[in-house]
């Protein structure tokens, strides 16, 4: 347990050698409290998965899927094994302009009448200094699957939420080449530049609850006359 509590404080960037302050002591305890991974879950409500793309070389367009699911596995309360799964409802594709998005659930993109689904599946985690990891796994776009390696840091960690339960947020992107999932429409301008960069950014932001703390704010939320 010690080397647990002892991994924990230094992802949390607090040095062993802090001096054994009442503060850090009940920081000690009550990191010894918290869950296995597979007593976390994902909040949808403060989580996001997005993208971001390159038009014409001049700006940057990004967009977000509004619907998809995600399960989180592994034993330890420390992250050492974190492992997750993704499921994405590629027909709820959203950049904010209908026509965009019509084009992108075509054949010319994503097809997704054909191929309604992409999934995520991480194979492995390796923690790095000051809180940062890579996340290997493999994507799945069209039925297409490569392997693909995510950049990941943990953002932030609150010992006791508004509902007294831990919570714990993490960030991670990865560029890919479209073209290897067969995401190959194109045009050229005149000049040479394309219209749709081939790197596209893949990015999520995801917040991990306790059961209790989500079905808590479920209730807190019907009691506002508000629903996720």
């Amino acid at each position: 347990m010690a080397t647990l509590w002892k991994r924990l404080l230094s992802l949390l960037g607090l040095a062993e050698g802090d001096g054994k302050t009442n503060g850090r002591r009940t920081l000690e305890r009550r990191l010894q409290t918290l869950p296995r991974l597979s007593d976390w879950v994902i909040d949808p409500m403060h989580s996001a998965i997005e993208f971001r793309v390159m038009h014409m070389g001049i700006v940057e367009i990004r967009g977000r899927f509004r619907r998809w699911e995600a399960k989180v596995r592994g034993t330890s309360p420390d992250f050492s094994d974190l492992a997750v799964e993704i499921e994405v409802d590629m027909d709820s594709i959203q950049t904010d302009v209908e026509a965009r998005d019509a084009h992108l659930k075509s054949p010319d993109f994503f097809d997704v009448a054909t191929y309604p689904k992409a999934f995520f599946k991480s194979t492995r985690i390796e923690w790095r200094p000051l809180r940062t990891f890579q996340l290997h796994g493999e994507l799945t776009l069209k039925g297409v699957t490569h392997a693909i390696t995510l950049q990941g840091e943990l953002k932030s960690f609150v010992l006791k939420d508004l509902f007294g339960q831990p919570r714990v947020a993490f960030y991670v992107s990865a560029p890919i080449d479209r073209r290897a999932w067969g995401l190959t429409w194109q045009m050229e301008l005149e000049g040479g530049e394309v219209v749709v960069d081939n790197i596209v950014h893949i990015e999520a932001h995801v917040e991990l609850a306790t059961p209790q703390a989500m079905a808590a704010m479920q209730q807190m939320l019907a009691s506002m006359g508000a629903s996720n």
